[in-house]
């Protein structure tokens, strides 16, 4: 028996066996809360760049607004898939009456409409043990309030 004691063969395995687990829990959670974290920082760029074509009243192209700006987010924002992402517009007469649902209109309002854009996107997890830990998907949310401009 003491002759077993003092043999350290294998002991660096071991060791090794013994503090992988947790090594690879932990950047698993870092290479998970990174990418969430960037798909977050890409979604509030793609408010406020969609945002700004709006209240300038720039020219969105074909298709619907929530479409046109769509488009022109995703181009800005190629992180973010379509599939995965919903934009919702609505518009409110005047400053007093934001926050009213029932004073609010679906759209982008015309000169001087209060205007919320409102993003989301369901972020699919990368790996496994984040699926696993967290669900198939995390949703973040982005919204912006702007008044347009006078353009018309």
């Amino acid at each position: 028996m003491r002759g077993l004691r003092q043999d350290r063969r294998g002991a660096a395995a071991l060791e090794f066996a013994l503090c992988a687990l947790p090594l690879l829990l932990i950047l698993t959670a870092m290479l998970e809360f990174g990418w969430q974290l960037a798909i977050n920082a890409g979604l509030e760029f793609g408010a406020r760049y969609a945002a700004r074509l709006g209240v300038t009243g720039s020219s969105l192209g074909s298709g619907t607004p929530q479409q046109a700006l769509t488009r022109a987010m995703l181009s800005r924002v190629p992180l973010l898939k379509p599939a995965h992402f919903t934009l919702e517009l609505r518009y409110w007469g005047d400053l007093a009456s934001i926050g009213n649902a029932a004073k609010a209109t679906s759209g982008m309002g015309g000169a001087g409409a209060v205007v919320e854009y409102r993003l989301s996107y369901s972020a699919p997890l990368l790996t496994p043990l984040g699926r696993a830990g967290w669900g198939k998907t995390i949703e973040h949310r982005a919204v912006v309030v702007v008044q347009n401009e006078n353009y018309l």
